[in-house]
């Protein structure tokens, strides 16, 4: 972006706003008498208050004499006030704040101009020129809509039988399709990480990767196989290869449960008719959920792409860190796909940020309500469960306030989606 100059006065200062690439600021301020004098009155009674003077309790010799005694410490206090002053001034003026304390505002110049006025030249990164967003301009489109099929039910009820199976060990044969084996996965390339522990997979399309059932059919309980990953039929996702080793630790068959309505009733419901039914109001909001998911992901491409703007140098340099961290652990063949990788991870996550940047605007813009005490009691009840599940503990205070925030934050971005969707489907109708 371009260097765009601005310029401002008031009774106190005079003052240039140059806007940078990357958020840079510099601010060029001419104080004026009524500002200069100002500081130096005020330098004068806070000097006064802090000197003891032979004679005189503190804080009660006279200015003058003060003043005399005093001139360099004087001197100084008045530029330091002069400065905060010219800032604070400066600031309602342009209304640019500092973005980032730790980066923090530099002092570039604070020369005189004569004895009543200087000139301060400070530059500071500061809030992005967030745009504002404007309806009329998003253009979304609406998941098509997928009917629930038999198929799509049956799965689910094969689901339902599996967990609630008799296991069977199969100590006197290898794997076999349909089986169940019960493996350690782990990728042992050049730069190597725990993927499984532990796991249960069923030796059956879709149910574990082609590739990976391949490898296991016809090993025996004990045996490690190696091999490559491969993408999977039909994936038009980003893949890399990565080398695998993958331990057996049981194999087993499963003896499934009838349909019945003693299985309806251990899923919730009294008979099978009714557990169909359940099944089936599941998938549809399993589907809803999705098509939800998939619009927000939409809407936040549309703002990204659609209002393009400078952001912090500060973040723009956190963000590339992370996205070398992340290329560094993927097993690229060539310099140049790392440096595509990374290219492409950074462009998403300017992406994200520019979002996180858009959304509190239209917020405020549009006064949009905050989350209800409910949806963020559910969502934090969510975030615990699934602590709980995966780790087996209980969340303690620290962390269920660190839930709470999160949850809140999550809410109230998907609140703010949910808005530019609904007003964009209608202005699109």
């Amino acid at each position: 972006m371009s260097n765009t100059l601005q310029t401002y006065e008031n009774e106190h200062i005079s003052l240039k706003v140059e806007r940078g690439e990357n958020c840079l600021v510099k601010l060029d301020i001419n104080t004026k008498p009524l500002a200069t004098e100002a500081a130096r009155t005020k330098a004068l009674k806070v000097i006064t208050k802090e000197v003891n003077i032979p004679g005189f309790r503190k804080g009660k010799a006279p200015a003058q004499m003060v003043s005399s005694q005093f001139s360099s410490s004087i001197e100084k206090e008045a530029r330091d006030i002069l400065l905060r002053n010219a800032l604070d001034e400066a600031v309602k003026l342009c209304h640019i704040h500092p973005y980032s304390e730790k980066k923090g505002v530099k002092l570039v110049k604070f020369d005189p101009i004569d004895n009543h006025s200087f000139h301060i030249a400070i530059e500071f990164e500061a809030f992005p020129e967030v745009p504002s967003v404007k309806i009329e301009e998003l253009s979304i489109q609406k998941p098509a809509h997928k009917e629930i099929q038999e198929t799509d039910i049956e799965e689910r009820i094969e689901e339902l039988r599996t967990y609630h199976a008799t296991w069977e060990d199969v100590t006197d044969r290898p794997a076999a399709e349909n089986d169940f084996v019960t493996i350690d996965f782990d990728v042992i390339d050049d730069n190597p990480f725990t993927v499984y522990r532990d796991a249960r997979f069923q030796l059956k399309e879709k149910k574990i990767p082609a590739w990976a059932k391949k490898l296991l059919i016809g090993q025996e309980t004990g045996a490690t196989v190696e091999g490559m990953s491969e993408q999977g039929e039909g994936s038009n996702q980003e893949f890399t290869p990565r080398k695998c080793k993958i331990t057996i630790k049981k194999i087993q068959t499963a003896l499934l449960p009838e349909l019945n309505d003693d299985l309806a009733k251990k899923a919730g419901v009294e008979t099978v008719d009714a557990l169909m039914v359940s099944i089936k109001a599941h998938l549809e909001k399993e589907q809803e959920q999705k098509s939800t998911a998939d619009l927000r992901r939409q809407m936040k491409k549309e703002l990204a792409t659609k209002y393009v703007f400078d952001l912090p140098l500060s973040r723009i340099e956190t963000l590339k860190e992370e996205c070398q961290e992340i290329a560094a652990r993927e097993n690229f063949k060539t310099e140049d796909d790392l440096i595509n990788f990374e290219k492409k991870l950074l462009e998403e996550g300017q992406e994200t940020l520019r979002v996180s940047f858009i959304l509190p605007k239209l917020i405020s813009e549009h006064q949009l309500p905050k989350p209800s005490q409910e949806k963020l009691r559910e969502r934090i009840m969510s975030f615990m469960f699934n602590r709980y599940m995966e780790q087996g503990q209980n969340v303690d205070q620290k962390e269920l306030e660190y839930y709470a925030q999160v949850a809140e934050n999550d809410l109230i971005v998907e609140n703010a989606l949910d808005f530019l969707i609904n007003q964009a489907i209608k202005e699109n109708a």
